[in-house]
């Protein structure tokens, strides 16, 4: 029940930040459209504003300056901009955490609802003994080492191979000898 309710309160909030976001756009484009007819026949260097005329000049320094060409006033910044208002503000703000707030909340949904729903997920691998196969892959080829002597005696078997063996070597090289 809390969460179909906290569901609900989730979706009405996204509604009302696209409401607010609608209702600031819509007078925003009324405002530049009424500029662009305003400035269309005038010198980039001139531009009438409020009914007043203005032009914009240069300091030495490359910095610009508008003067009003009726009361002679001077001012740094363009009148054609306009500060903006707290609400605007906030709209601007509200516009640009939007995402980040949904994109934070969409998270930690579907983070609480694998640990309700799947924990399993959450815990890590188990522990495996041995290497698994890339792990074995990665490793080195096994080089046969020499056996070390042992302290008793050989077979047999061994004994007599080895006595078998000079005299085989003996007689292969008196056939070399021959050729």
């Amino acid at each position: 029940m809390k969460s179909r309710r906290a569901a609900a309160v989730f979706v009405l909030a996204i509604i009302a930040c696209s409401v607010l976001l609608a209702a600031g756009a819509s007078a925003d484009s009324k405002d530049a459209k009424d500029t662009k007819t305003k400035r269309k026949n005038l010198p980039t260097k001139a531009f009438i504003h409020e009914g007043k005329h203005w032009t914009v000049h240069k300091t030495s320094e490359g910095r610009a300056f508008f003067y009003n060409v009726e009361s002679g006033a001077t001012q740094w910044t363009d009148p054609r901009v306009e500060q903006m208002t707290p609400h605007q503000r906030m709209i601007v703000i509200a516009m640009f955490a939007t995402p980040f707030v949904l994109m934070i909340a969409g998270g930690a949904a579907y983070i609480l609802w694998v640990r309700s729903k799947h924990p399993e997920l959450l815990k890590g691998p188990k522990k495996v003994k041995g290497l698994k196969n890339w792990e074995r892959a990665l490793q080195p080829p096994k080089v046969n080492k020499p056996r070390a002597r042992s302290s008793s005696p050989p077979p047999e078997d061994a004994v007599k191979r080895a006595a078998a063996a000079p005299a085989a070597a003996a007689s292969a090289a008196e056939v070399k000898k021959d050729q």
